[in-house]
């Protein structure tokens, strides 16, 4: 991202590697600016855009690492990556449209929408951090009461209890964002009694 100053100098350091060898392997995280807040950082964009390129200058290998306390708020990265792996060449929106469809059956196309919002913010957005700092840059309360759009829809239209508990696990972290960032924005505004109840 030619607008951060981090990622730039990440970018430089990768390529100046990928000119000295052919056998590069990553450690990574996912998601990579969160330690146990369990937001969802879907960076299926990201990783599109990155992988293929890694590819092309000679990355062979990746252990990813997950730190957030919630396999569910970062597996959809796995998934993407897993598919990634194997084929460099793959096409996002059919790797998000299988995840989807598998994970939330009938109520699948509104979580496409919720999964596509929430990983457009992370290329759309120039932070670039590591740590809970970077959260109320790429999300604001008025973001995530958005999703409630896609989540009330796909509400209605999960038919299983497997579905229903599924779209409901994304309406519990969509809350659990919303109370976070009301406690962020209370702390920036300098009102630490009000962030301090939020708190507890």
């Amino acid at each position: 991202d030619p607008r951060s100053d981090p990622a730039r100098f990440v970018h430089r350091v990768v390529t100046n590697w990928s000119n000295g060898t052919d056998n590069i392997y990553f450690r990574d995280y996912d998601p990579y600016v969160t330690f146990a807040q369990n937001m969802p950082l879907v960076r299926a964009y990201q990783l599109a855009i990155e992988i293929p390129w890694h590819k092309e200058i000679g990355v062979r290998g990746y252990t990813p690492e997950a730190t957030a306390n919630s396999w569910f708020t970062s597996g959809i990265n796995f998934w993407i990556r897993s598919r990634y792996y194997w084929d460099a060449k793959s096409d996002i929106k059919a790797v998000m449209e299988e995840y989807c469809r598998g994970m939330f059956g009938d109520a699948w196309e509104p979580m496409y929408d919720f999964f596509d919002a929430l990983a457009r913010r992370t290329i759309e957005s120039p932070a670039f951090r590591h740590g809970d700092q970077v959260l109320p840059r790429l999300y604001s309360v008025e973001f995530v009461e958005g999703l409630d759009f896609y989540l009330q829809t796909a509400e209605r239209l999960a038919s299983t209890d497997r579905e229903k508990a599924r779209v409901e696990m994304w309406r519990l972290c969509q809350q659990h964002m919303l109370k976070y960032l009301t406690l962020r924005e209370a702390e920036q505004r300098g009102d630490f009694v009000a962030a301090a109840t939020l708190g507890d």
